[in-house]
């Protein structure tokens, strides 16, 4: 995985009031939508992977022809910056004054003011190979240490002062079967507490390999809760987290289920207040970014062919 290259394309303001609900319901944004999916001979291709949004941006990152661009624009509809990876970007997280990206092995971080890439390092060490479901997939930071999910290799810890990966986190994952295997698929916390989703990846199996939630406290370096999806009822795929406003919100493809985390550390499975997969505006292609009860994201209507900036409000 390489950047390849960073190009600013800096427009005029056209408002001072503009603000993110303005900017998704805009015709500009609904023109980058366009370049979401097409469809040639009944057979569809989504580009659009995912979007992601801070106090100052939208950033949405399309994958096409084994490289990944990701375009950041500001709330007025402008192209602020746009990023070109060789390869997949997995996805992209933010601390403080950071924009972190994760690729299969790698791990970059801009300044979300000036742009600059401020550090670029592994997420394995050099004697391991990135492999399907092992690539680096999130990351959330605490006392300066970055802690990566990276699929089958756990939770892998970044000393940023040190500049040098840590042992994996020892976290304990049921297994119905000794050969079935769980990757991790992203990681939220709260302080010293985290969350660590996990998707079964032990395929053409009769039964299913763990899916589902891990409550992990760094300080004391305890496991304090695994609960499973009941996988009679539904399941996970490749599942991206979010905190917001005390809900849990964990997104597979178009399906988000939303937690409340008072509940979810005294359920004994993953049982979702919300599941939320049927949009009036269209199907959800890619993965939306969320606010409190709100998903912002590209919508297909399906009867128009035509795909559009939306809000889902619920």
């Amino acid at each position: 995985m390489k950047y390849l290259f960073g190009s600013f394309i800096l427009g005029l303001s056209l408002s001072v009031q503009a603000n993110i609900e303005s900017f998704f319901n805009s015709t500009q944004a609904s023109q980058i939508c366009a370049k979401a999916y097409s469809q040639n001979n009944g057979i569809g291709r989504t580009y659009l992977q995912f979007i992601k949004h801070n106090d100052k941006s939208v950033f949405y990152a399309f994958y096409k022809k084994g490289n990944s661009t990701v375009e950041e624009y500001d709330f007025n509809g402008s192209l602020i910056k746009k990023y070109v990876f060789e390869g997949r970007i997995q996805n992209i997280n933010f601390h403080e004054d950071e924009v972190i990206f994760l690729a299969d092995s790698l791990m970059f971080a801009f300044d979300k003011f000036n742009r600059n890439l401020l550090f670029k390092t592994r997420t394995i060490n050099l004697n391991q190979k990135p492999s399907k479901y092992g690539e680096a997939y999130g990351v959330y930071v605490f006392n300066d240490i970055y802690y990566i999910a990276h699929g089958r290799y756990g939770v892998i810890p970044y000393d940023r002062k040190k500049g040098k990966l840590l042992p994996a986190i020892a976290i304990t994952i049921p297994q119905p079967q000794s050969n079935h295997e769980s990757a991790v698929t992203d990681i939220v916390g709260i302080d010293e507490k985290i969350f660590v989703s996990l998707d079964d990846v032990t395929l053409a199996r009769k039964t299913k390999a763990f899916e589902g939630l891990i409550i992990y406290d760094l300080n004391q370096e305890h496991q304090l809760k695994t609960i499973p999806v009941n996988q009679k009822q539904e399941a996970y795929y490749m599942s991206q987290l979010k905190i917001v406003e005390g809900d849990l919100i964990i997104s597979n493809l178009h399906l988000n289920f939303v937690h409340s985390l008072d509940r979810l550390e005294r359920s004994k499975y993953m049982r979702p207040q919300r599941r939320i997969w049927k949009y009036p505006l269209g199907r959800l292609i890619g993965k939306g970014s969320h606010d409190a009860n709100k998903i912002y994201g590209c919508f297909l209507d399906e009867g128009k062919n035509k795909l559009i900036s939306g809000i889902y409000n619920y």
